[in-house]
């Protein structure tokens, strides 16, 4: 009877001590939009200079950071074709936070697209960044990156 009564007072010391940890943690963000959405795009490929035609679903999240930040991310999975006739699959990511949102400026967003070819076309990683905008016009940094 004592040692079923050492281990519930021993297990409840323990859970006690995690509760605190655990209680004590404030949340990292708040979420303002999580949604799906069914979207197309169109792309000029810069390996081949065909255009792609795409559709798929992007998935965003906009979330306050405890500093007061405003971040969006998110994922992309699109496939289409180019005026060629070959078949691509599409996957990006982005990045964008804000600093004194609902002001837009300063932000930085960056956007990593990696286009993948079914067949003979040309593969690519594309990367579009901005860093502290001040006012707009916003210019982007374009680096594309052929990988045949």
């Amino acid at each position: 009877m004592l040692r079923k009564l050492l281990v519930g007072a021993f297990a409840a010391l323990i859970l006690g001590v995690f509760g605190l940890g655990f209680g004590a943690r404030t949340a990292s963000a708040e979420v303002i939009e999580n949604g799906r959405y069914e979207f197309g795009r169109t792309l000029i490929n810069p390996c081949s200079g065909f255009k792609i035609t795409l559709s798929g679903e992007f998935h965003q999240v906009w979330y306050t950071t405890p500093d007061g930040h405003t971040m969006m991310r998110y994922n992309v999975h699109y496939t289409g074709t180019d005026s060629a006739g070959t078949e691509y699959i599409f996957n990006a990511r982005r990045v964008m936070e804000h600093w004194n949102w609902p002001t837009m400026f300063p932000y930085s967003d960056e956007h990593v697209y990696d286009v993948v070819s079914k067949g003979g076309g040309e593969n690519f990683r594309m990367t579009l960044s901005v860093d502290f905008a001040t006012s707009a016009p916003v210019v982007y940094v374009i680096d594309s990156t052929c990988k045949g």
